[in-house]
């Protein structure tokens, strides 16, 4: 079994000129972001996931996570985040992750879930801009950049870092 340290050591996050790239964002930035963080798979969404949260942690702030455990909840990601708008102080971010692995019949449930839920998302862009002091962070593979571009132009259009 590999453990946490194993795929920390593998993905060597603390020379990664991208991940230094979202941890400036977190030093320097202030309100809201959206931050697209491309993964090769789940296990680098889950190491680059810890890794924040020990961060925040180190920051006294905690990461605010999405529940994506079904397409159906991936699809509603949008209307998820509505009651998390006023987060607590001590939210220093929030998380929505899902990663869709090949293009198989498995697959097809879950990127149709990121096509709608960013869809939904696009279109209350400006209400979570103006509402979210805080960052969001949307993680899946490269596809995810591709479903954005298409049909969440105007999400698209206000990220403010892209890391892969």
């Amino acid at each position: 079994m590999t453990t946490d340290n194993q795929f920390a050591r593998a993905y060597n996050l603390a020379n990664s000129p991208d991940w230094q790239a979202l941890l400036t964002h977190f030093e320097l930035g202030e309100g809201f972001a959206l931050i697209v963080l491309l993964v090769p798979n789940e296990e680098g969404a889950a190491v680059t996931r810890r890794a924040l949260e020990h961060y925040l942690a180190d920051r006294r702030q905690t990461l605010l996570t999405v529940d994506t455990s079904t397409p159906e909840r991936l699809s509603h990601a949008a209307t998820q985040l509505v009651p998390h708008i006023a987060a607590p102080q001590e939210t220093g971010a929030v998380w929505v992750e899902r990663v869709v692995s090949g293009d198989g019949p498995e697959a097809a449930p879950w990127r149709e879930a990121w096509r709608h839920g960013m869809s939904a998302l696009n279109q209350h862009r400006n209400p979570f801009r103006r509402a979210w002091n805080i960052p969001v962070i949307l993680v899946g593979d490269a596809g995810l950049q591709e479903i954005l571009r298409e049909y969440a132009p105007d999400v698209w259009s206000v990220r403010t870092l892209v890391s892969v």
